[in-house]
């Protein structure tokens, strides 16, 4: 079992909001809207986590669905976390977003 994220890591993204968020996002891997969360890379101070954003999907789904499916996700996260390969949340940005750590695929 790999070690779960460090506080550190956790301290790290707790003062950024969504917007900062997007400002330090360096890789795009999904554009939200209609139905599709959006999803990037974000570097800060030499750490990388993933976001996925309903923020910017479209009116009903945002709003009504989206915030299912993050706590869904969140709560699935926090389940297996410390399992080899499943990215640890280090935390809800609110209803509609959740920031997870970045874990690069391997072959």
């Amino acid at each position: 079992m790999r070690p779960t994220i460090s506080a550190d890591r956790n301290n790290t993204f707790d003062a950024l909001d969504r917007d900062a968020l997007y400002a330090h996002a360096t890789l795009r891997f999904r554009e939200g809207g209609g139905t599709e969360p959006e999803v990037v890379v974000v570097d800060y101070n030499g750490m990388r986590a993933v976001l996925k954003d309903y923020g910017r999907a479209s009116g009903w789904f945002a709003w009504l669905l989206g915030p299912l499916l993050i706590k869904r996700e969140a709560d699935a996260l926090q389940r297996l976390a410390g399992l080899h390969g499943i990215p640890a949340l280090i935390r809800r940005i609110d209803s509609r977003g959740v920031l997870m750590e970045y874990v690069p695929a391997q072959p």
